[in-house]
């Protein structure tokens, strides 16, 4: 983080190791700005795949469980399934 300020017409840039006053300008290299504004949105393809993976995988799970209680309803065969 580097702090700069205004004075007269031209910018004075401080060292890095220096405290910023209240009407100095921060700096910040893209590190720091991309810890700082890091978005949950910004993914590899690697990461958007196991996303992906995990909402398919419950998904399935779900429409399996759905599966179950159908079956379990209709077991005998004489009882009606219910259309959603």
């Amino acid at each position: 983080m580097l702090c700069a300020s205004l004075s007269g017409s031209s910018l004075v840039v401080a060292s890095a190791g220096t405290v910023c006053g209240a009407s100095d300008l921060v700096v910040l290299t893209s590190a720091e700005a991309n810890q700082l504004f890091n978005s949950p949105f910004a993914l590899d393809p690697l990461q958007g795949a196991e996303v992906a993976i995990a909402v398919l995988s419950v998904w399935a799970v779900g429409w399996g469980f759905r599966m179950l209680i159908r079956t379990l309803h209709t077991a005998d065969g004489s009882e009606k399934i219910y259309q959603d």
